[in-house]
Formats: structure tokens, sequence, C-alpha cells
């Protein structure tokens, strides 16, 4: 669990900072924080199996995770546009999510960032709706 810890400090800090300097928009924290809570848990669950997170596979699944979140926003968030900027937010957090799992090693650790990365995503949906 401690391997988790900063990784989830790092998401708990850049919420913190989306909700200071964005205090009007709290869908832009909420983009984030779905973008890094999906990737941390599509790439915990990729380490849980394999028992580690090599750069390659962290790479595709963050680029598999960015194209997702674009999807998701053109089709069914498509409220009434596509909106770039929250498909931004929502790419900054995928990055922020793979850059705490890179080189990370096993399987027992995958479990958590599964665990921290479903949470956060409830969180995004949260401030995304708030």
């Amino acid at each position: 669990m401690k391997a988790v810890a900063p990784v989830a400090a790092a998401g708990t800090i850049a919420l913190a900072a989306y909700l200071v300097l964005f205090d009007y928009r709290s869908d832009y924290a909420g983009h984030m924080l779905a973008g890094f809570g999906g990737t941390l848990a599509v790439l915990g669950a990729a380490l849980a199996l394999r028992g580690v997170a090599k750069p390659s596979l962290v790479v595709l699944a963050t680029l598999g995770a960015i194209g997702l979140g674009a999807l998701i926003e053109a089709t069914i968030f498509k409220i009434a546009i596509f909106d770039p900027v929250d498909f931004a937010h929502q790419s900054l957090g995928a990055c922020l999510g793979a850059a705490g799992v890179i080189d990370r090693r096993g399987h027992g650790t995958g479990l958590a960032y599964v665990v921290v990365g479903i949470v956060a995503l409830g969180g995004g949906f949260h401030y995304a709706f708030a």
C-alpha cells in the first residue's frame, strides 16, 4: 500500500489545485479526476495480472484511456458538442495517473491501484456533474 500513497497524494493535490484555480468550473476537476482514476484502474488491473507495469504497456494503456475518453466525450456525455477543454483535462488526468504506475512491480500493489482508481473515478463523476 505504501507504493500507492504517493500516486493517491498526487491525484489529491491535483484535485485541490483544480478546485482552487478553477473554482467556477468544478467539471474541470471532475474530468481531470475521471481521467486519472480511469487510467489508474486500468493500469492497476494490468499490474495485478502481469506483475510489472512496463513503460511500453503504460504508454499504450494511457493512449487507449485517452482515446476512450474522447469517445465517451463525443458520444455518451455529448450534451451539446464535443468539448475539447473537457477532453484536455481528462487527458492530463490520464497522464498523471500513468506517471505514477510506470515501472511499478508487484501483483498485490495492482489491486490497490485499482481501488484508488475507482474511488478517483467516482469522485470525477461527482465533480463533473456537481
